[in-house]
C-alpha cells in the first residue's frame, strides 16, 4: 500500500512536469512561438502523458504481481508451518507410545527372566528321595503303585510293585505288579529291563491272561528298540503258545508288517 501511495504521488508530480516545462519554454521564447510550435508542444506533451500513464500502469501491475506473490508465499509458509507442527505433534505422540511399549517390553523381560530363574532353580534342586510305600495290604500297595504310575511317578510306582512282590509273592496281585513293573521301565525307555520283566511274567504265570499281554508288549518294546529279530521271536512265541487269543491276532499283523 505504501508503494501504491508513492506511485500515485509520483504520477501526479510527473503529470505536472510537462506543464512546467512548457511554461518555462514559452517564457524563454517570449512571443516568438508560433501556432505550429504550440501544437508540436501539445503533441509532445500528450505523448509524454501517454508514456507516463503506460509506465504507471506497468508499475501498478508489477506491484500487484509482487503483492500476490508475497501473499502466496506467506500462505505457503503458514501451510508448511502448520504441517510441520502437525508432524511434530504426531512424532511426539509416537515417541510416547514407543516409550510405553518399551516399558511394557522391559517389564515382560524382567518377569520372564524371573520365571526362567525360578524354573532353573526348581530344575536344579535335588528331587525328593522316593520312599518305599509300606502297607500290610497287597491291594493297597497295588493301588498306590497304579496311582503313582498314572501320575507319571514311575520310580515311586516301581517301589510299590516291588514291595508287593517281596511281601506277597503268592498273592493274585503279584502277576499284575510284575506286569506293571515292566511297564514302569518301558515308560522310562529302559526297554531291556522292561522285556526282562515281561519274560518273567510269562515264565512265572504262563496260564494267566497277563502272559499273553506280556509277550505282545515285549514284542512292541523290541520294535521300539528297532530289534526286528527279537520282536519277531516274541510274536511267534505268542502265536505258538496262545494261537486263539486276541493278542495272537495282533501279533500276526505285526509279523506281516515286519516281513514286508
Amino acid at each position: 500500500m505504501a508503494r501504491a501511495s508513492r506511485l500515485v504521488s509520483w504520477r501526479r508530480g510527473f503529470r505536472t512536469a510537462p506543464l512546467w516545462l512548457a511554461a518555462a519554454t514559452l517564457g524563454l521564447s517570449g512571443c516568438l512561438a508560433t501556432k505550429g510550435d504550440i501544437e508540436t508542444l501539445q503533441f509532445d506533451l500528450a505523448h509524454m502523458q501517454a508514456r507516463q500513464d503506460s509506465l504507471y500502469r506497468d508499475l501498478l501491475r508489477q506491484d500487484r504481481i509482487l503483492l500476490d506473490s508475497l501473499r502466496r508465499s506467506a500462505q505457503s509458509t503458514r501451510d508448511v508451518m502448520a504441517d510441520l507442527g502437525h508432524r511434530i505433534t504426531q512424532i511426539t505422540n509416537d515417541m510416547k507410545a514407543l516409550q510405553g511399549l518399551i516399558g511394557q517390553t522391559q517389564q515382560q523381560l524382567i518377569e520372564q527372566r524371573a520365571q526362567f530363574e525360578r524354573l532353573q532353580q526348581e530344575r536344579l534342586a535335588p528331587a525328593p528321595a522316593a520312599t518305599t510305600p509300606s502297607s500290610n495290604n497287597p491291594e493297597e500297595l497295588y493301588m498306590i503303585g497304579m496311582t503313582k504310575f498314572n501320575d507319571g511317578s514311575y520310580s515311586t510306582a516301581r517301589l510299590a510293585y516291588e514291595e508287593l512282590l517281596r511281601a506277597f509273592p503268592e498273592h493274585p496281585r503279584a502277576v499284575d505288579a510284575r506286569f506293571y513293573l515292566g511297564e514302569t521301565y518301558a515308560a522310562e525307555e529302559d526297554f531291556d529291563r522292561a522285556m526282562l520283566e515281561m519274560e518273567r511274567v510269562v515264565e512265572m504265570h504262563p496260564n494267566h491272561a497277563r502272559a499273553r499281554q506280556a509277550l505282545f508288549r515285549a514284542g512292541q518294546f523290541a520294535e521300539q528298540k528297532r530289534d526286528r529279530t527279537k520282536a519277531l521271536s516274541y510274536y511267534r512265541l505268542l502265536m505258538s503258545r496262545y494261537p486263539t487269543s486276541d493278542e495272537a491276532k495282533q501279533a500276526d499283523v505285526r509279523i506281516k508288517a515286519l516281513n514286508r
